[in-house]
């Protein structure tokens, strides 16, 4: 039984011997055989082997094919590969030894003819195109194969991968093979040259960056194609080095490019920010080696290339399958496209490592997958710009209904604005004349309760209307000179009320290097003011609220102005502080039903800080109360001398108070006019701070001290010289001291403000009030000759009101009820009138076409013309430009205030005297 056993055995052996050698035989000069099944190698690992040792060695040294080709991946050993061919035909038979593989380094055929001579041809991709026994981008020996057998022996080395697709055609066979791989790939180079031409004419019009990098990408594919086709290798001839390096460049900037392309075509960085990250990551891991071909071997950076292509299509393709999932409509696109091309990229890039999948038809594969994701792409990248083409004109009809909202809603609340502001002018024009008159404390306590609330009425109306025009973009600021201290004082007065009511302790610190007059928006700074200074006062209960205003300078030497309101209410948490600044937005629900508010006034000052080119910020903490801080560019205005700094520089000071912060800020305003101040926070001790100075100080006692304000002034009477200054600034709550003949005394109810301090220090050192900024003497000459002012007023409150203010300066006043009685007044005696106050809506005859009427007849007649300063509720940028064209000089918004009118009065009536 055994012996049979070993025969057989030996009889397969042997009948596998046979089958191992068999040579290919060709008997028909139409062949076209594979020779990758027959072909049998050998690894000569450092290349030492001679044709001479290679053809002495055994045939059992020589492996088998597996596969269809030899196909060993890449490697740095030198591979011999052998066949055998046999001639059945009576007469020698034509054709090639075809390598249809462009990327290999050094080839040499040996035929061993059997007639036992040796034939010996070179090619490969890094000798000249020129030097090829054929010309055709793959390797091809021409071969004459005498009857009989002959044996093919190839000498390889490569650094590329070791792909070796082998042939034996026949002439004829070769041509019909060639015309048929020329028209596939004349159809593949047709349909990446059409796509290109195609997607460069829509970037050129679209210009959007998608198209470019598909254009990119285009040509990235197109120049790889050609290499791995071999055509590259013509048009670089002399240096088939570079087109192997070329070929490993071009896969890395496959990568990268394909990225790219991702990153725009999916919108990542818009809609997905964190994958667009871990893609600008991959970019950066790609670039870096590609870059580190300069340090590797191209063994080892071949295989770096094959590697990194096939991690990076996985990535892209998961890339898209996440995008496609998570709902982007052309995802669907580039997931097909990619899918099918980088599938095909993988499995053939696995093939150049040994993994052979397609064999023959790789490249076949490959070009079919290009040409269908290019197709796909374009199609995505249509439907891509259709999809944001809808989206455009779903945004822009938005755009456009929103604007139209905005713009209706700007009209209603200026239509609002205008309603309410006439009639509260009318109260609050009653006020400022009342005030004029004899009144008692508590009379003068409900006239300014009353003035507070009216301005903080007309605060939260300013604050929606400015919050619709920001909305809409349609707030402007103005750039004009202004007294700083005056809008300080003015600002102040109108909280008076609410401090002494909460019994809140309200101070200014106005720091000396402060310039009084300043260049800016006054009207918007004081709606900052407010809207801060409101809120410290609402939230807080007791203690104090304090507004500072200092300057500084930045490193690169500009200017900056800095405004602080700091109190001691309620504070907030650090997560409020987040949202304070949003629109509507307060502390929380509570905080508004207990204090109250809309939660317009935070977002609005932002909104204007950052419109004068400043900052923001606040801190605060529960229980330990708020400070708000702005900054923005300080631009002093030229400063006039101010006589009260010249009466008081170098004039001592002692003040004395409990009140630390009050302190402060009346030493900040008193230094700023050049007086030296001590302070004296100890009843005490004042005496003895008293005897002290070589010379009487002007002594200031600041509320809270003990006892009244005549307690105050008896105490200290003893340590007093004769006609000593002594200013006392005591508590509503309390009754000014009588006067007394020894002693040169004012006294201030507070809180404190530097205009009614100015005008008691002028008193104490017997100087005449400085006349108010922006007039002079002879604005008061103008006065006395009682120039004439035609005011065009429909309503008749407000006509009382305008002329009261106008007699309390002296001017004669002709009223007109309607834009026609106006016209009709001036056209009789156009030299009566010196000035115009032209309401802007009347009956019979608006404002805007009653100016224009009387620019008519001033040009008619050749009159000089008249300025015309509009008094109205209409507070927009189209109103004031609309009465500008219609010929008004100026604009004064209502409620009116008396200093602003006397202000934009006394410039016109000057400057036409």
């Amino acid at each position: 039984m055994l012996p049979r056993l070993c025969l057989a055995l030996l009889l397969f052996c042997l009948s596998l011997q046979a089958w191992a050698f068999n040579p290919v035989v060709v008997d028909s000069i139409d062949s076209r055989q594979s020779l990758g099944s027959t072909t049998r190698y050998l690894e000569d690992p450092h290349g030492e082997l001679s044709v001479d040792d290679v053809m002495a060695l055994p045939s059992e040294r020589f492996q088998p094919v597996k596969g269809g080709h030899v196909n060993e991946g890449k490697n740095s050993s030198t591979w011999w590969l052998r066949a055998d061919l046999a001639n059945h035909l009576a007469d020698p038979l034509g054709g090639f030894i075809e390598i249809n593989y462009p990327l290999l380094d050094h080839i040499e055929l040996f035929l061993q003819y059997p007639d036992g001579s040796l034939s010996r041809q070179l090619t490969g991709d890094r000798y000249p195109f020129a030097d090829r026994p054929v010309k055709v981008s793959n390797f091809w020996f021409p071969v004459e194969l005498p009857p009989g057998e002959t044996t093919l022996l190839l000498r390889i080395k490569t650094t590329s991968t070791l792909y070796v697709p082998l042939y034996f055609s026949t002439y004829n066979a070769s041509a019909a093979q060639q015309q048929e791989l020329s028209g596939l790939s004349g159809a593949f180079y047709g349909v990446l040259f059409a796509m290109f031409c195609y997607n460069l004419f829509l970037f050129a019009s679209l210009r959007e960056p998608a198209y470019f990098w598909y254009l990119v990408y285009t040509l990235n594919v197109g120049l790889f194609a050609l290499s791995f086709d071999g055509l590259l290798v013509k048009w670089l001839a002399d240096d088939g080095g570079l087109v192997a390096l070329g070929i490993y460049a071009l896969m890395f900037s496959h990568c990268l490019i394909s990225i790219q392309f991702s990153r725009h075509f999916l919108h990542t960085r818009e809609l997905f920010p964190r994958l667009d990250l871990v893609l600008r990551c991959t970019l950066l891991v790609v670039l870096g080696s590609m870059v580190s071909g300069l340090l590797l071997d191209v063994q080892t950076w071949s295989i770096l290339a094959s590697v990194t292509v096939i991690v990076a299509s996985v990535g892209l393709l998961l890339t898209g399958a996440f995008v496609w999932r998570r709902g982007v409509r052309y995802g669907v696109y580039y997931t097909m496209a990619w899918g099918v091309l980088l599938a095909s990229f993988i499995l053939v890039t696995a093939g150049s490592l040994g993994v052979e999948i397609f064999g023959l038809y790789g490249a076949a594969v490959v070009k079919a997958s290009v040409a269908f994701e290019l197709i796909t792409l374009s199609i995505g990248l249509a439907d891509r710009i259709n999809l944001l083409k809808e989206e455009g004109y779903r945004s822009r009809e938005a755009a456009e209904r929103a604007a139209c909202e905005n713009e209706e809603k700007s009209r209603f609340l200026a239509k609002m604005s205008h309603e309410i502001r006439t009639p509260l002018n009318g109260v609050l024009g009653m006020l400022q004349l009342l005030r004029e008159t004899p009144l008692d404390r508590s009379q003068q306590f409900y006239l300014d309760t009353i003035s507070s609330s009216g301005n903080s009425l007309m605060a939260v109306i300013n604050d929606i209307l400015d919050y619709a025009r920001i909305g809409s973009g349609k707030l402007s600021l103005e750039d004009i000179d202004f007294d700083l201290e005056i809008l300080i004082s003015e600002t102040i007065r109108l909280f008076t009320a609410q401090a002494l009511e909460k019994q809140l302790s309200l101070h200014v610190g106005l720091e000396p290097g402060v310039p009084r007059r300043i260049r800016g928006d006054p009207t918007r700074l004081k709606q900052i003011l407010m809207n801060l200074l409101s809120n410290a006062l609402k939230f807080t209960e007791h203690g104090h609220v304090l507004l500072e205003v200092s300057s500084r300078q930045t490193p690169d030497g500009a200017s900056r102005l800095v405004f602080c309101v700091s109190d001691s209410g309620i504070g907030m948490r650090q997560e409020v502080l987040a949202q304070l600044f949003e629109s509507f937005s307060q502390g929380d629900s509570s905080t508004t039903r207990r204090y109250g508010g809309s939660g317009l006034g935070l977002a609005i000052s932002k909104e204007l800080v950052e419109m004068m080119n400043g900052h923001i910020e606040v801190q605060s903490a529960p229980g330990r109360g708020s400070r708000f801080c702005f900054e923005i560019p300080l631009h002093a205005a030229i400063d006039v001398e101010d006589p009260l700094t010249q009466l008081l520089a170098g004039r001592p000071a002692l003040l004395a108070s409990q009140d630390a912060q009050g302190l402060e800020a009346l030493s900040h305003l008193l230094r700023r006019w050049g007086m030296r101040t001590e302070r004296c926070q100890m009843p005490d001790r004042l005496p003895d701070y008293l005897a002290d100075f070589t010379a009487a100080p002007l002594l200031v006692v600041q509320a809270p001290w003990p006892g009244s304000p005549s307690q105050w002034l008896e105490r200290l009477r003893p340590h007093l010289e004769t006609n000593q200054r002594v200013l006392l600034l005591y508590s509503p709550i309390h009754e000014p001291p009588p006067l007394t003949p020894e002693l040169r005394l004012m006294s201030l109810s507070l809180p404190l403000q530097s205009g009614p301090l100015r005008e008691a220090l002028q008193a104490l050192y017997e100087c005449e009030p400085a006349p108010p900024a922006g007039t002079d003497t002879v604005a008061v000459a103008l006065r006395q000759s009682e120039p004439c002012i035609l005011v065009a007023e429909d309503n008749p409150v407000n006509q009382m009101v305008v002329r009261g203010l106008l007699k309390k300066r002296g001017y004669a006043v002709q009223l007109a009820d309607n834009g026609r009685q106006a016209v009709d007044l001036y056209r009789r005696d156009p030299d009566a009138v010196q000035l115009i106050l032209m309401d802007c809506e009347m009956p019979e005859l608006d404002g805007f076409e009653a100016s224009r009427q009387i620019r008519k007849l001033e040009a008619d007649r050749q009159l000089q013309a008249v300025p015309i300063i509009a008094v109205t509720a209409h507070v927009l940028a189209e109103h004031r430009q609309r009465g500008l064209e219609s010929g008004m000089d100026e604009f004064i918004g209502k409620p009116l205030e008396s200093q602003q009118l006397y202000a934009c009065l006394d410039s016109f009536l000057q400057g036409a005297s």
